[in-house]
């Protein structure tokens, strides 16, 4: 008999203990008894540490052959539960919704790539991209890109996105809520030759799943969405942008509460991947520099003196556009 810890979409502060006597992998979810009813779970670990006073309930049913949650990912989950105090069935309930969560991965969907060239950049533009593309090979770096609306910061996310996808890595585009229009999500689907719906909680549910489990499975290499698509887990991740990220709209108030750039910083440095956070020309960028360096203390809990060392080594960069 195994004995799993599983994270439960339950806010109380612990991680529950079930047996079973299949071999499960660490983040397949299971179906467990909990109270009166069922709930679909996470496997976090294996077990041994258990206690002779405790009966163990048994796992009723196993959903994935194939984990849905990576090491990474789980591990991006209990540091937002740290974090910000919020128990790990809080996050887990809080961050992906119960009807994805519990929904089957019977997705075919597959996206064509159209192989369209990038107009060139300038040599200004040329700059900032050649410093972010330094890091695109799977290593943790910040990069603030501070200029007006139609400077030109877009036309280089394109580019990186593009060379990630060269990869056959995956890159998440986030944008505020306001910001999802038609127009937005068609210019940047059409530069990068693929057609996506964005991700959030106002699309149907079917094409949402579709989203969901397309980027899990590798098949979409690009995920457009508000703050929750932080949360769909990848096949292969590396880049996140995060535009306007200055936006109130990026702060969620319901549980967990969470600033949306402070935790894709984190995601970002747990998957050892770049984020690009993009900011308007209107904020002050000496102040910024400050705060999010504080950021980076808080979160990683690495003193000032080293984080100053790693920006003077490049490891974060700001960049004035």
């Amino acid at each position: 008999m195994n004995y799993y810890n599983i994270i439960a979409p339950i806010p109380i502060d612990k991680i529950f203990t079930y047996k079973s006597k299949f071999t499960i992998s660490n983040g397949c979810r299971v179906i467990i008894p909990f109270g009166n009813r069922k709930v679909v779970g996470v496997v976090e670990s294996l077990t041994d540490d258990l206690s002779d006073d405790i009966i163990y309930k048994e796992v009723i049913d196993i959903l994935d052959k194939t984990p849905l949650f990576n090491s990474c990912f789980i591990k991006f989950l209990k540091a937002v539960s740290k974090h910000y105090l919020v128990p790990l069935g809080s996050v887990l309930k809080g961050s992906i919704a119960t009807t994805l969560l519990t929904s089957q991965n019977d997705i075919t969907t597959h996206y064509d790539i159209k192989d369209i060239e990038l107009c060139k950049l300038t040599q200004s533009q040329a700059e900032v991209y050649n410093k972010i593309k330094f890091f695109l090979n799977n290593r943790f770096s910040v990069h603030l890109i501070h200029g007006i609306t139609g400077c030109g910061k877009t036309e280089i996310y394109l580019k990186l996105i593009k060379d990630v996808i060269a990869q056959k890595k995956q890159a998440i585009y986030l944008v505020p809520e306001i910001a999802l229009t038609s127009q937005l999500v068609t210019r940047i689907s059409e530069t990068i030759g693929i057609s996506v719906d964005p991700f959030h909680s106002k699309l149907s549910f079917k094409k949402r799943k579709n989203l969901f489990w397309g980027f899990r499975q590798g098949n979409l290499p690009l995920l457009i969405g508000a703050r929750s698509a932080l949360f769909v887990p990848p096949h292969n991740i590396g880049l996140i942008i995060v535009d306007e990220e200055h936006e109130s709209s990026y702060k969620q108030e319901e549980t967990p509460a969470y600033n949306l750039r402070d935790m894709a910083v984190l995601y970002s440095k747990i998957f050892n991947i770049p984020v690009v956070l993009d900011l308007q020309k209107d904020i002050t960028l000496d102040g910024y520099e400050n705060e999010l360096i504080q950021c980076l203390i808080n979160l990683f809990n690495n003193s000032q003196d080293a984080l100053l060392e790693n920006k003077a080594s490049k490891k974060f960069i700001f960049i004035s556009t």
